[in-house]
């Protein structure tokens, strides 16, 4: 049995080291919105089975510990209670023992396949099974596993043939058979060998590769010699020297035109050297200062008044300005930019001529010990060539760098297509080497031989070969052997009982709770088999109910459902519900409590509520069917939500219990009267009457009329008419006590300035009120 629910830790922002205390019938909890339940309920969905909302946060509003969500239950099984523990204990089978259900059960139950929360009695074997069949495979597997491991054969065997081939198939299939081919070896093979390791040793004695490689190599070399000396020639054909020729030329003229035409204004100044290169750079280094020297003032022109000379940082005068400006109009001028153009020209050539690459055909280089093998004429002639290349580009360099076109040697026209003979004689040679080499012969030879040492080294590795074989047909039918093919075996089995022994008893069940609570009776119960288990859901024509059916209807088949699988499990000791009549209607509403109160007389149920007018069903079934119920509540108090207080709001409490109520804030009052606050007590001491009218209105309901109306109750009690007695003395006094109750709770005109009853007085008040409460009861007939 359940006895407490206390000391939760880290749910929300709830209080800890509260404490509700669980009735041995019907608990319940109440609390209005934000007080705390969703809290409680949601940590009980993680202990105990359920279908419901199970995300717990932290206080948000808190620095997190890093602590789970805790909680600690109060369990009495003998004549001591004890204590369990969530997360730590959530493996007892204590929580296995009550189920829950909320708002998010009902989607649960409505759209979801389910499975039983719990093991039908004599079912277990098939999850033993299921276990079991799961187990053995897991460790074939395991075995397999291991037996799977690569062979090293692959090292042992490294020449490309049948053998290797052979050795990297290895598998499930290869048979005893295929190995026996190739270890088997008569003497007449081992004879065989010995002629084709002679036969080979004598065609390795006139081996001509390597004279083949060297004719390859002399004529790749030869290839590369004409492609360099046919680059290298490039630059001194007779064309490219006449274009040289031209290039000095037009730099010669126009130096010669710009002397002629720029100078004559500046003959005047008896300038040294004027007109040479090196003046020309002079002046052109001149400008470019002068360009910068405008950039950083704005790009004001210099010279200017005022400002001095570049060379010598004298001040400037009128002549001396003209100069410069006469500088800066001869660099402008056309036939200076011509000039230029043409001694860009011609320093691009001599870029090109200083970049080829030089030839080197002498007695040291292996080109021209081939050629000069073939054709010694033609060796000669091209050690020439190659040096006076050398020489051509020493002339024509001098030559530019003096502009004199005169230094300019004759262009070269050699061919290196004279070189094709060479070519042609050493290509015959290869293929001559190549005809009579027997380089074939002696491959196939290698073949056959280490085709032979491979078979005889198969052959003692026989015995280790097969066993890897058998290994590997062990293995793949292991491997077919799935667990799926016996599993579906086995959920077939349990699937059949147990739509004979548990589904039948569940419809029934599921009916009949249907019944209790005026809920649809068209609702199907589908089932489906998987892995050994049974799953179940709700259907109307093939669609699930939730799809059909309206809120307050899903609600009470969800309800219907989860009384049902509470009732099928043996162990089941207790039913938690959260808001159980969300969406419902007066006259379920009360379907629901009779139901749950009913449930309540064979094991604990546990009610979490806001709604009052439930609460008050739930108080009034339990009385007329004489079980037991505890009730408490939960509060949010200074904004801590989840503060456990056993008394009731004071709404919801019975007379003797507001009297109780009034006479404890009486005391409070008296003392706050005795310190002399006067306006605050007089503020508090009519709420305090304004409670102790409300009591009096209650008391017409509860002791007058002995509650055969009550407000929040449908029904109308006429049996009790029968212990009803009024009279003029009651209906005077009841007058009397609630006129002067109403003269504290209406606010009065300031000019009346009326004093508060003092405490004495509100305890006479209290007093008359108790008295009233007796005399109904003597009243009654006994």
């Amino acid at each position: 049995m359940l006895q407490a629910i206390k000391n939760l830790t880290n749910v929300n922002a709830l209080a800890s080291g509260q404490e509700i205390n669980i009735g041995p019938n019907l608990t319940v909890v109440y609390g209005n919105n934000g007080s705390g339940k969703s809290g409680y309920v949601r940590i009980l969905n993680n202990v105990f089975p359920s279908r419901g909302d199970k995300e717990i946060l932290p206080n948000v509003f808190a620095t997190p510990n890093g602590q789970p969500p805790g909680c600690q239950f109060t369990f009495q099984r003998t004549e001591l209670p004890y204590d369990l523990s969530y997360p730590s204990d959530k493996e007892k089978y204590e929580f296995a023992q009550f189920a829950v259900f909320d708002t998010a059960s009902v989607r649960a139950h409505l759209s979801n396949e389910n499975q039983l929360s719990f093991t039908p009695s004599g079912f277990e074997v098939f999850e033993s099974l299921m276990q079991g069949n799961a187990g053995i495979h897991e460790k074939l597997k395991a075995e397999a596993d291991a037996k799977s491991a690569p062979h090293d054969f692959g090292s042992v065997f490294t020449n490309e043939n049948e053998v290797k081939a052979f050795v990297d198939s290895l598998g499930p299939e290869t048979t005893a058979e295929e190995l026996e081919i190739l270890c088997s070896l008569d003497d007449d093979a081992n004879k065989k060998i010995d002629k084709m390791k002679a036969r080979l040793e004598q065609l390795k004695a006139a081996d001509k590769s390597q004279q083949v490689n060297a004719s390859l190599q002399a004529r790749t070399q030869l290839d590369e010699f004409c492609s360099r000396a046919s680059k290298a020639l490039e630059p001194f054909r007779s064309e490219k020297v006449s274009v040289y020729l031209t290039a000095i030329d037009s730099v010669v003229k126009f130096e010669e035109l710009a002397r002629a035409k720029g100078l004559q204004s500046l003959q005047k100044y008896d300038i040294a050297g004027i007109g040479s290169p090196s003046w020309r750079e002079f002046i052109r280094a001149g400008n470019a200062y002068a360009t910068a020297i405008e950039k950083e003032r704005n790009d004001n022109k210099y010279p200017a008044n005022g400002d001095k000379c570049l060379f010598c940082l004298q001040p400037l005068v009128d002549e001396q300005t003209e100069l410069i400006e006469a500088y800066w109009d001869l660099l402008k001028s056309q036939t200076e930019a011509e000039l230029n153009k043409a001694k860009a020209a011609l320093a691009t050539i001599r870029r090109e001529i200083i970049a080829s690459q030089p030839l080197v055909f002498d007695q040291t280089s292996t080109v021209f010990k081939t050629v000069n093998t073939f054709d010694p004429k033609l060796a000669e002639k091209w050690q020439k060539i190659v040096t006076l290349i050398a020489e051509t580009r020493t002339a024509v360099t001098v030559a530019i760098d003096e502009l004199d076109k005169s230094k300019l040697p004759v262009g070269i026209d050699a061919l290196v297509t004279e070189f094709d003979a060479c070519g042609e004689k050493l290509d015959g040679e290869k293929a001559a080497l190549i005809a009579s080499n027997p380089k074939e012969e002696i491959t196939q030879l290698e073949v056959d031989i280490e085709l032979h040492n491979d078979r005889v080294l198969l052959a003692k590795l026989r015995d280790k070969v097969q066993e890897h074989i058998e290994t590997l047909k062990w293995v793949a039918s292991a491997r077919k052997r799935s667990p799926g093919s016996i599993a579906t075996k086995i959920t077939k089995l349990q699937g059949g009982l147990y739509e004979n022994h548990v589904t039948e008893e569940y419809i029934a069940y599921f009916n009949e709770e249907c019944r209790n609570l005026n809920a649809p009776s068209f609702v199907e119960v589908a089932q489906r088999n998987t892995k050994g288990n049974t799953l179940r859901k709700l259907e109307i024509a093939k669609y699930k109910a939730a799809k059909v059916l309206s809120e307050g209807e899903q609600r009470a088949i969800a309800i219907a459902d989860f009384i049902t699988e509470a009732r099928m499990n043996p162990h089941n000791r207790g039913l938690i519900f959260d808001d159980p009549v969300s969406s419902q209607d007066h006259e379920r509403r009360e379907l629901i409590a009779n139901r749950l109160v009913e449930h309540a007389k064979m094991k604990q149920v546990i009610v979490f509520t806001h709604d009052i007018v439930f609460f008050h069903r739930l108080m009034a079934t339990a009385d007329d069917q004489k079980v037991s119920l505890a009730i408490t509540t939960v509060r949010k108090i200074s904004e801590t939500p989840g503060i456990v207080m056993p008394e009731l709001p004071f709404s919801v409490q019975r007379v003797k219990a507001r009297i109780r109520w009034l006479r404890d804030r009486l005391v409070k009052l008296t003392k706050l009267e005795k310190e002399g606050n006067q306006d605050e007590f007089f503020m508090l001491i009519k709420g305090w009457y304004g409670h102790l009218r409300e009591t009096w209105e209650r008391t017409v309901e509860e002791c007058v009329f002995n509650d055969v109306i009550q407000r929040y109750n449908p029904r109308v009690q006429t049996k009790r008419l029968e212990d009803v007695r009024i009279d003029d003395e009651l209906i005077s006094e009841l007058t009397k006590a609630m006129t002067s109750s109403s003269n504290w709770v209406h606010d009065s005109a300031p000019a009346d300035n009326p004093s508060p009853p003092s405490s004495n007085q509100a305890q006479t008040d209290l007093g008359n009120l108790e008295a009233f409460v007796q005399k109904c009861q003597e009243k009654k007939p006994s």
